[in-house]
């Protein structure tokens, strides 16, 4: 869905306030996520991407189920279990509901598996022992060196898409997908240095001794 993004601001930040400031028209505002839908520009996803208050831009896509599983409601008020996708999000104080035990997730681990799973134009998984980020689709490159490589040399958009012969879109995906997935990158960075330290072997000359 060409330019449609899914805005999540950070907690406290007005929705109308920022929109108004950047010349942003929501198509919907989502209060309980605090965030919008709209239809940006290049312009102004790179100043989004930059904003304090947002918390993360994703492009909008559609989700196609294979295949769908009907719950088994019983006529005695059975408790089934059910899962709802909806990017609005779930009013679970709504008299019609009567929820017993829920889970949110919209954490960070899970909110990566569910970004995975819908499927990105450019990224994709690798066969890594242990890293669970995303690559570069046809590059043995992570999302993540791409990302701390243009913020550690001030690379725009474009020089990055020079530089690594991408499609200027590719480069905004990774910057979409890092920034969605801070937590994952900084946890796999701390593990590589970790394994690094350990590989690291000191040797001590042996010492002469008189013949």
């Amino acid at each position: 869905m060409k330019n449609q993004y899914i805005v999540q601001l950070k907690a406290g930040t007005d929705i109308d306030v920022l929109c108004q400031s950047l010349a942003i028209t929501p198509k919907i505002k989502y209060t309980r996520m605090n965030g919008f839908y709209a239809i940006l520009s290049k312009s102004q996803r790179r100043t989004l991407h930059k904003h304090p208050d947002v918390q993360t831009i994703t492009r909008n896509r559609r989700i196609i189920l294979e295949k769908i599983i009907q719950p088994v409601i019983s006529d005695k008020g059975s408790i089934v279990s059910v899962a709802i996708i909806h990017s609005g999000g779930i009013d679970a104080t709504h008299p019609d509901l009567n929820i017993v035990a829920a889970y949110d997730y919209t954490s960070d681990q899970v909110k990566q598996i569910v970004e995975t799973s819908l499927g990105w134009k450019y990224l994709e998984t690798s066969s890594h022992a242990w890293k669970k980020q995303l690559y570069v689709k046809g590059h043995k490159l992570t999302a993540a060196t791409v990302w701390t490589t243009m913020g550690a040399n001030k690379l725009s958009v474009e020089q990055a898409a020079d530089n690594w012969d991408l499609p200027q879109e590719a480069i905004e995906e990774i910057i979409a997908y890092c920034e969605a997935n801070k937590t994952l990158l900084e946890e796999e960075a701390a593990e590589e240095l970790r394994l690094m330290n350990e590989s690291h072997c000191t040797f001590k000359p042996q010492e002469e001794t008189d013949k």
